[in-house]
């Protein structure tokens, strides 16, 4: 009775553990449908928003990390994930790269080609896939030697599959470089404040982020901009929490930057961010494969 008992135990927990990963991974593609739902009906808006070059805010901020982050890139194959509307795919490919510029939105890759002239449609190769779905990176037939996504890392449901099928696709001297709102002192961890406070007789205007809420992973439906016409699920995670994921799935960080707005800065549509002069609003991460000498 003692074995037949156990057995049935052991049976009902190996049953309980299947369901609940089968469950998981429902949840977790019904997040991803919705996702990508979200984003082909903000394609267009989105689009008139980053235009041909990218919006005020990625040339102004998220490029500071991005000169620093990336090296040369002529000749060299990138992968783009999350590309939207094309604009840093086409950047690269007029500085020589040759490109595949990965999107989950079929609107958008739809954006993306029309955006691309005849003169660079020889070296983006666009492609419409789940960057959280394996088949996705099994199904390109390349070892690239920059993998990047930008300002996207917070709208993916799913980073550990993303580490894992970069992994695949990287060559072993490749680096795969994110950028993302600063995960401190982004919208999730708290409020902006603007405070006065009396000094000597002066009146001193103080501003700063009141962190609540940092350590635990959440998502929440935001609209990244308010001209969007749609929601949009956005994934806050503490710097350690994506920093354990790479180090678990074989990388380490090589290059990171942090990037506040310039004090002479004339972009004012950020939500208040651009009176936060010395707190980062956009980090930049550099991920290699840890390669044993």
């Amino acid at each position: 009775m003692g074995l037949t008992r156990r057995a049935f135990v052991l049976g009902f927990l190996l049953i309980f553990f299947c369901l609940s990963k089968v469950i998981a991974e429902a949840q977790m593609n019904i997040i991803n449908e919705i996702q990508i739902n979200s984003w082909n009906i903000n394609a267009c808006s989105w689009d008139q928003i980053m235009g041909d070059d990218g919006s005020i805010f990625q040339l102004e901020i998220v490029d500071q990390a991005l000169c620093k982050l990336l090296p040369c890139i002529d000749r060299r194959l990138i992968l783009e994930i999350a590309c939207g509307n094309g604009f840093l795919s086409r950047r690269f490919a007029k500085e020589g790269a040759f490109v595949y510029a990965l999107d989950s939105s079929a609107k958008f890759i739809e954006i993306a080609k029309e955006r691309t002239s005849s003169e660079l449609s020889n070296r983006i190769r666009y492609i419409i896939g789940d960057a959280t779905n394996a088949n996705t990176y099994n199904q390109i037939d390349q070892k690239f030697d920059v993998v990047i996504c930008n300002m996207a890392f917070m709208d993916i449901s799913d980073l550990i599959s993303v580490f894992q099928g970069v992994k695949k696709l990287l060559k072993p001297e490749g680096m795969f470089i994110v950028t993302q709102t600063h995960p401190c002192f982004e919208k999730a961890v708290g409020p902006l404040f603007h405070e006065i406070d009396e000094e000597d007789g002066l009146m001193i205007h103080k501003v700063g982020v009141k962190v609540s809420n940092y350590l635990e992973p959440r998502s929440f439906n935001v609209k990244a901009v308010p001209t969007l016409n749609s929601d949009h699920m956005f994934f806050h995670r503490s710097l350690s929490h994506i920093f354990n994921i790479a180090f678990k799935e074989g990388f380490i960080i090589n290059g990171f930057e942090e990037v506040a707005f310039s004090k002479n800065s004339t972009f004012s549509e950020h939500k208040g961010w651009h009176l936060l002069q010395d707190i980062p609003v956009v980090a930049g991460i550099r991920f290699k494969i840890d390669v044993p000498n």
